[in-house]
């Protein structure tokens, strides 16, 4: 078993462990001589309530993408008890009974409802500074140095496939290639070095069959070509059958050069992100602001 198929069966056990437990967790409520009384769904009795002790209950408005429903809180003497209109179906005629024995506590739902905005607003506080703190620390890091001769190693072999231009997402562009020698792994050309090569000479000159030189980080082919390093979790699964190309020739023409690929990566500047990430920032420290500031006065 390898570590992907490991990962999903891993994942739909926890899964199935889920529905389980949420099945095993479903309730029926019944009312009999003044007694709330909460039973399993296997029938085992899991909480009683004496109904003429219920200091009060609120009912809270619930909803997500598909569906709204609300939900019923009991507040006894000294636990509570939650009930879902959108799994019981006697939810109104529940409320009625309840209704019977305690008063609706619109004062402690509002509490609740300006709790849970003050919540959110402290959240998107902590989640901005985070976002910042973040982009301050990555517009300090160092570039990454330029990539030598002695990173790369060269890989001679026939070619596998038709060249062709791929077009992605959002003008997006790369280049797939297959060697005969190495079935197994797609070598590609994209982002930066994609903007360093001249791609249409490429595709336009380069056939099936036709032998090449691509350079490859030397790290890639110790790991994957002559299996000399072992692989860590990101070769294993996201790359694991890709290798990057740094340089790309043929016996007559060069298609993208080392030196090309490192100018490519130095004009692959990241002052765009860098102020897309502080505008973000700033934006959900404003929003966290404003939403604290409607909960101060909405408590005027």
């Amino acid at each position: 078993m390898n570590l992907v198929t490991f990962i999903m069966a891993c994942f739909f056990f926890l899964a199935a462990l889920v529905i389980f437990w949420g099945i095993l967790n479903f309730d029926k409520i019944v009312i009999e001589n003044e007694m709330l009384i909460v039973y399993s769904i296997l029938g085992y009795k899991k909480k009683e309530i004496y109904l003429p002790a219920v200091q009060d209950w609120i009912e809270m408005p619930k909803k997500d993408k598909y569906s709204s429903w609300f939900e019923m809180t009991i507040y006894g003497e000294s636990d509570k008890y939650s009930v879902s209109s959108r799994v019981y179906k006697n939810y109104d005629k529940l409320k009625s009974e309840i209704g019977r024995y305690a008063f609706r506590n619109r004062s402690k739902e509002k509490e609740i409802k300006l709790r849970n905005t003050r919540r959110i607003g402290y959240v998107l506080l902590a989640l901005g500074v985070l976002i910042l703190i973040l982009t301050g620390c990555w517009a300090v890091k160092k570039e990454d140095p330029d990539l030598t001769s002695v990173d790369i190693r060269l890989v001679t072999d026939v070619l596998d496939n038709d060249p062709y231009i791929i077009k992605g997402s959002k003008g997006a562009r790369s280049i797939e290639i297959q060697l005969k020698s190495y079935p197994e792994f797609t070598f590609n050309i994209s982002g930066a070095a994609y903007k360093a090569m001249y791609a249409e000479d490429y595709v336009n000159t380069v056939k099936r069959g036709d032998s090449v030189f691509i350079g490859i980080k030397t790290a890639d082919y110790n790991k994957k070509i002559i299996r000399t390093e072992p692989l860590n979790f990101w070769d294993k699964t996201i790359k694991c059958n890709s290798i990057d190309v740094i340089e790309l020739a043929d016996v007559s023409s060069e298609y993208l050069a080392l030196r090309d690929y490192n100018a490519a990566h130095h004009n692959n500047s990241k002052t765009t992100g860098v102020v897309f990430m502080l505008i973000l920032g700033l934006f959900f420290i404003t929003l966290g602001l404003v939403t604290l500031r409607s909960k101060k006065d909405s408590l005027i």
